[in-house]
Protein backbone atom coordinates (compact mmCIF):
# COMPACT_ATOMS: atom_id res chain seq x y z
CA UNK A 1 0.00 0.00 0.00
CA UNK A 2 1.35 3.38 -0.69
CA UNK A 3 1.24 5.81 2.06
CA UNK A 4 0.10 9.35 0.96
CA UNK A 5 2.79 12.31 1.54
CA UNK A 6 0.11 14.66 2.75
CA UNK A 7 -1.04 15.07 6.65
CA UNK A 8 -4.38 16.14 7.60
CA UNK A 9 -4.65 18.97 10.00
CA UNK A 10 -5.50 18.09 13.48
CA UNK A 11 -9.47 19.58 13.44
CA UNK A 12 -9.71 19.52 16.59
CA UNK A 13 -6.78 22.24 16.86
CA UNK A 14 -7.79 23.82 13.95
CA UNK A 15 -8.64 27.35 14.14
CA UNK A 16 -11.61 29.21 12.35
CA UNK A 17 -8.93 32.10 11.26
CA UNK A 18 -6.91 32.42 8.36
CA UNK A 19 -4.46 35.19 6.23
CA UNK A 20 -4.47 36.45 3.58
CA UNK A 21 -1.84 35.66 0.18
CA UNK A 22 -1.49 38.26 -2.35
CA UNK A 23 -1.00 36.82 -6.21
CA UNK A 24 -0.98 38.46 -9.96
CA UNK A 25 -4.06 38.10 -12.00
CA UNK A 26 -5.58 36.90 -15.44
CA UNK A 27 -6.73 39.56 -16.47
CA UNK A 28 -8.55 37.99 -19.52
CA UNK A 29 -10.13 35.31 -17.26
CA UNK A 30 -13.70 35.68 -15.73
CA UNK A 31 -12.40 34.66 -12.58
CA UNK A 32 -9.42 36.23 -11.34
CA UNK A 33 -7.28 33.24 -11.08
CA UNK A 34 -3.49 33.05 -11.19
CA UNK A 35 -1.66 34.60 -14.44
CA UNK A 36 -0.84 31.76 -16.46
CA UNK A 37 -0.72 32.91 -20.17
CA UNK A 38 1.94 35.42 -19.70
CA UNK A 39 3.61 34.86 -16.52
CA UNK A 40 3.18 31.09 -16.12
CA UNK A 41 2.56 31.50 -12.94
CA UNK A 42 1.69 27.99 -10.95
CA UNK A 43 0.57 29.01 -7.44
CA UNK A 44 -2.04 29.27 -6.50
CA UNK A 45 -2.92 25.97 -7.93
CA UNK A 46 -6.63 25.90 -8.04
CA UNK A 47 -6.41 22.51 -10.17
CA UNK A 48 -5.24 20.42 -7.52
CA UNK A 49 -6.37 22.17 -4.56
CA UNK A 50 -2.81 23.01 -3.65
CA UNK A 51 -0.34 26.09 -2.34
CA UNK A 52 3.35 26.41 -2.40
CA UNK A 53 3.29 22.60 -3.74
CA UNK A 54 3.83 22.81 -7.51
CA UNK A 55 5.86 25.79 -7.08
CA UNK A 56 7.67 27.70 -3.67
CA UNK A 57 5.43 30.63 -3.30
CA UNK A 58 4.87 32.78 0.14
CA UNK A 59 6.76 30.05 1.90
CA UNK A 60 6.98 32.09 5.14
CA UNK A 61 2.90 32.56 4.51
CA UNK A 62 3.04 28.97 4.65
CA UNK A 63 4.70 28.22 7.48
CA UNK A 64 3.32 30.50 10.16
CA UNK A 65 -0.28 28.88 8.68
CA UNK A 66 0.69 25.66 9.60
CA UNK A 67 2.34 26.56 12.62
CA UNK A 68 -0.91 28.58 13.99
CA UNK A 69 -3.29 25.58 12.87
CA UNK A 70 -5.34 28.31 10.48
CA UNK A 71 -7.83 26.74 8.29
CA UNK A 72 -8.85 29.25 5.76
CA UNK A 73 -5.73 30.89 3.20
CA UNK A 74 -7.63 34.12 1.15
CA UNK A 75 -6.53 35.21 -1.89
CA UNK A 76 -6.37 38.95 -2.79
CA UNK A 77 -5.27 40.24 -6.41
CA UNK A 78 -5.75 44.04 -7.87
CA UNK A 79 -7.49 43.36 -10.98
CA UNK A 80 -6.40 45.01 -13.86
CA UNK A 81 -8.90 44.02 -16.78
CA UNK A 82 -9.47 46.23 -19.71
CA UNK A 83 -13.32 45.13 -19.57
CA UNK A 84 -15.36 48.44 -19.25
CA UNK A 85 -17.72 46.65 -16.98
CA UNK A 86 -15.12 46.03 -14.47
CA UNK A 87 -13.49 49.30 -14.53
CA UNK A 88 -14.64 50.40 -11.67
CA UNK A 89 -12.75 47.56 -9.67
CA UNK A 90 -9.39 48.43 -12.23
CA UNK A 91 -6.21 48.36 -9.50
CA UNK A 92 -8.37 47.82 -6.37
CA UNK A 93 -7.57 44.86 -3.87
CA UNK A 94 -9.69 42.38 -3.98
CA UNK A 95 -10.15 39.43 -1.72
CA UNK A 96 -11.48 36.74 -4.44
CA UNK A 97 -11.86 33.58 -3.40
CA UNK A 98 -10.30 31.19 -0.33
CA UNK A 99 -8.97 27.41 0.29
CA UNK A 100 -10.97 25.67 3.40
CA UNK A 101 -7.11 24.07 4.15
CA UNK A 102 -7.38 19.77 4.91
CA UNK A 103 -4.17 18.72 4.44
CA UNK A 104 -0.37 19.84 5.15
CA UNK A 105 2.49 18.10 3.97
CA UNK A 106 6.83 19.08 3.49
CA UNK A 107 8.68 19.15 0.37
CA UNK A 108 11.90 19.96 1.07
CA UNK A 109 12.59 23.21 2.82
CA UNK A 110 9.21 23.77 3.23
CA UNK A 111 5.51 23.58 3.28
CA UNK A 112 3.00 22.24 1.21
CA UNK A 113 -1.25 22.51 1.92
CA UNK A 114 -3.84 20.79 -0.10
CA UNK A 115 -7.55 22.70 0.16
CA UNK A 116 -10.83 20.66 1.05
CA UNK A 117 -12.89 22.84 -0.53
CA UNK A 118 -12.16 25.85 -3.43
CA UNK A 119 -14.54 28.88 -3.75
CA UNK A 120 -13.45 31.59 -5.89
CA UNK A 121 -15.90 34.09 -7.36
CA UNK A 122 -16.47 36.30 -10.19
CA UNK A 123 -14.68 39.91 -9.85
CA UNK A 124 -18.22 41.75 -9.59
CA UNK A 125 -18.34 39.69 -6.34
CA UNK A 126 -15.06 40.21 -4.99
CA UNK A 127 -14.86 41.69 -1.57
CA UNK A 128 -12.87 45.11 -1.56
CA UNK A 129 -10.42 46.06 0.39
CA UNK A 130 -9.95 49.30 1.19
CA UNK A 131 -9.32 51.23 4.51
CA UNK A 132 -12.89 50.68 5.65
CA UNK A 133 -12.52 47.11 5.62
CA UNK A 134 -9.73 47.47 8.87
CA UNK A 135 -11.58 49.83 10.37
CA UNK A 136 -9.87 52.95 9.60
CA UNK A 137 -10.92 56.45 8.43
Amino acid sequence: MIKSPWRPFDCKKQTRTGCISHFICEVESKYPIRNITKKNKKEPNIETRTYNNIRECNKHIVRRFKKNNRRYLFFSTNYNSQEKKFRDRKGRYLIVGYYDMSHWRELNNRYALKARRVHFVPIDRAFEIDKRSWGRK
